[in-house]
Parts: structure tokens; sequence; C-alpha cells
């Protein structure tokens, strides 16, 4: 990565304490996975996961993952990119969909994070 670009990772504080079970090690890991999945994009210039406050019901939480990345590492400005993922935050299941997806189905399915590791 160039030294003139700067990897920034924001996380949306959600203010409620039911809102959010999740740890900074389990958003972390949600990122790994789906960058592991779909490729981590090169030059990344900011990303962003927002957890929404009140989409939490039935014990699932609603996210979305978006990645500001730039094509030309020379210019952080010109040519940025936007990839985005929304994500669904079950219990013992983690459901991705991103732009191909054209029907219900996820285009990631992974186990939740345990809980104590």
């Amino acid at each position: 990565m160039s030294a003139t670009l700067m990897e920034e990772i924001r996380f949306t504080e959600v203010t409620d304490e039911n809102e959010s079970q999740l740890t900074e090690e389990d958003q972390q890991y949600i990122i790994a996975k789906i960058y592991n999945h779909f490729g981590r994009p090169n030059n990344i210039v900011k990303q962003t996961l927002c957890l929404y406050k009140g989409w939490n019901a039935g014990g699932v939480q609603r996210a979305r993952l978006t990645t500001y990345y730039s094509q030309n590492s020379t210019d952080m400005f010109a040519d940025t990119t936007i990839a985005s993922w929304f994500i669904r935050i079950g219990p013992k299941q983690i459901c991705v969909y991103h732009k191909g997806s054209i029907e219900n189905e996820p285009d990631l399915m992974f186990s939740s994070p345990s809980k104590g590791q």
C-alpha cells in the first residue's frame, strides 16, 4: 500500500447496550471472512462497518460493510470505487449479500464467532 494512502476502519457505535453483542474481535472476524471470500481490494482509502441500530429483531443484527478504494494508487481521490456488503448476523450464522445477489439467497454464509474465543 502506498504511504500516501491511509487505511481507516471505523466502527459505528451503538449506544444502547442491548442493540449489539458484537465485540471488536467479532467485527474483525466478519471483515476478514468477507475479504477472504470476495477478495480484499488494494489501496483501501476507508472502510466502515455500520451496525444498524434498531435492526436486531429476533436476535438478528443487520450491518453493512462499505469499502472505499482507489484504482490508481498515485491519486487517492481519482477513480475511487465503493464496494458494499449487507450483513445479517444471527446467533449461529452470518449471511453476506453482495451486489451480485439477485435473489434472497446470500452470497456467503459462515458460522458466527464463538463466544469466549
